[in-house]
């Protein structure tokens, strides 16, 4: 759309005896979730989740952030935190945060439809 570079971002708090286990979870999910995009970076981190967002995005030079929530609430908040909360706190750039489906079903579920969502959320947020 704006010739931009999409940077899918993993992180790990654990570097696994492999290691290509967050990769080949990196490479799944944009083949699956992703396909018409086509200027995709991957790339996985090791160490506290919303540092290493928030390092990445300045190192970078992103944009954007944009990551789901877990939506808890109350106790659970307070005693697991959020990544999410922590990475609008200390970010250098804007942070969208979307809530999962509540049901847990799929996102998208055929191509045509992860087309015509991906873009029509992106073209809503840009305008």
């Amino acid at each position: 759309m704006y010739n931009a570079n999409l940077h899918v971002l993993h992180v790990a708090k654990e570097e696994s005896r492999d290691g290509a286990a967050p990769e080949l979870e990196i490479r799944d999910f944009v083949k699956k979730i992703l396909p018409f995009q086509k200027k995709v970076v991957e790339n996985v981190r090791y160490g506290q989740p919303y540092r290493e967002i928030v390092n990445y995005a300045r190192d970078e030079d992103i944009d954007l952030i944009v990551i789901t929530t877990h939506g808890r609430t109350g106790l659970t908040h307070m005693v697991m935190g959020s990544v999410a909360e922590k990475i609008v706190r200390f970010s250098p750039v804007p942070v969208l945060t979307i809530k999962p489906p509540k049901d847990g079903a799929e996102v998208f579920s055929d191509a045509s439809a992860k087309n015509n969502s991906a873009e029509k959320a992106i073209s809503e947020y840009s305008t």
